[in-house]
């Protein structure tokens, strides 16, 4: 049970503020998208649709990692939306969210408070030095919860959350790395979005909180339509030349 299940629902092929939020922050545009923008905003909506459904496949389950284009490694130039699409999700899913400050992977109990009713867990805004290969158990196989004063409880690799990390940091690439490269994707955010021109500047309303029943249905709609994408396409992945970020990771 969630309760968005109390929200009634009409579907709609109105676009939202949402679905014209997540276009533009994934494609730097507000019109005029060429083929490519078009490519790389089917590519965000697959994402979306994996992470808005419960469908697992262990042999194809990454960890969806959301990133900054332009990211230099020594600054952080977040506020482009990455945090507004967990609370997105948390509107269709049941979401925990940790600090990637708060996330010690080699903490004992960093899993104590997981429930089988957590279908996305979120780690947002890691460091520059998170240790993304300690997650490679818990993607692709069973997490153990050790509980504080009780034994551990092993959640099902059918039940257990699918992963997604957020960073203002650039992420190094290792072609030759297939674990790695099979357990995570990536995905840019543009900087259409920035501290000074943010969604609420645009679209003059908070997003969720100032929703009317219409607006609801237009996100509940587009929300149906990633999932079909996902369910026709699978997830699309982003082919991004990672020179650069290597070069910037390691100077």
């Amino acid at each position: 049970p969630h309760e968005i299940q109390k929200r009634a629902f009409q579907y709609t092929e109105e676009k939202g503020v949402f679905e014209e939020f997540y276009m533009r922050a994934s494609t730097g545009k507000n019109s005029d998208y060429n083929g490519e923008d078009e490519d790389r905003i089917l590519a965000f909506c697959s994402m979306f649709g994996f992470l808005c459904h419960n469908y697992k496949d262990r042999a194809n389950n990454p960890c969806i990692v959301l990133t900054d284009y332009d990211a230099d490694g020594r600054t952080r130039n977040g506020g482009r939306g990455k945090s507004l699409l967990i609370q997105a999700i948390k509107h269709v899913k049941e979401t925990k969210v940790k600090g990637g400050m708060e996330f010690d992977p080699n903490y004992t109990f960093v899993f104590a408070d997981l429930e089988k009713s957590d279908r996305v867990y979120a780690i947002d805004d890691v460091p520059s030095n998170f240790d993304y290969e300690s997650l490679y158990t818990n993607i692709l196989g069973d997490i153990s919860c050790q509980r504080k004063g009780s034994k551990a409880e092993s959640i099902d690799f059918k039940e257990s959350p699918k992963f997604m990390i957020t960073t203002n940091w650039v992420i190094p690439y290792d072609k030759k790395n297939n674990s790695t490269n099979r357990r995570f994707v990536e995905y840019k955010f543009t900087d259409y979005y920035n501290l000074e021109r943010t969604p609420k500047d645009e679209f003059g309303q908070i997003f969720f909180d100032d929703w009317d029943s219409e607006e609801w249905d237009r996100f509940y709609s587009f929300v149906f339509r990633c999932v079909e994408l996902f369910f026709d396409k699978g997830l699309i992945r982003i082919e991004y030349n990672k020179d650069v970020d290597n070069y910037k990771a390691c100077f």
